[in-house]
């Protein structure tokens, strides 16, 4: 039933599992989010931006990955 399905990473601790995409392509977080944007023509606003970035990287914990 399952087959041809993807699963999708956690959010929690994206920031120490650079690079990003399945390939690899992007280095940063904000990178990913730009190419998105062109890709979707969709358009954030700097502060919609930062506050994004902001929410994510409340996700990390690196006491975690210590």
């Amino acid at each position: 039933e399952d087959l041809g399905m993807m699963r999708i990473p956690s959010l929690r601790n994206w920031a120490f599992t650079a690079p990003y995409l399945h390939d690899g392509r992007f280095a940063t977080l904000e990178a990913v989010l730009t190419d998105w944007q062109q890709a979707t023509g969709t358009a954030f606003s700097p502060a919609e931006t930062t506050s994004l970035l902001a929410y994510l990287d409340s996700l990390n914990d690196s006491s975690y990955v210590d």
